[in-house]
């Protein structure tokens, strides 16, 4: 009976430590998914940008001087007071 008791001292704080490297290793896999998922958003918030941008510099090269920075500031979601 004895040696149980030791055999569970010893094993105890193993099978914690183990247990407690892979609770580690899940959030860490966890947070590098959040991260991919954020990389992902940010990527599509670029092309969308990129895409205000192209409209932008097409309205710039289009249209008449007086109505360019109007057009401009609309395309890309700015509003003139």
């Amino acid at each position: 009976m004895m040696w149980m008791v030791d055999k569970l001292l010893v094993e105890a704080p193993l099978i914690f430590a183990s247990l407690l490297l892979a609770s580690a290793f899940l959030t860490i896999a966890d947070f590098f998914d959040e991260v991919e998922e954020f990389v992902l958003k940010a990527e599509e918030g670029l092309r969308a940008f990129e895409q205000h941008l192209a409209e932008a510099s097409y309205l710039m090269t289009t249209t008449r001087p007086s109505s360019q920075r109007a057009r401009f500031y609309n395309v890309i979601g700015l509003r003139i007071c």
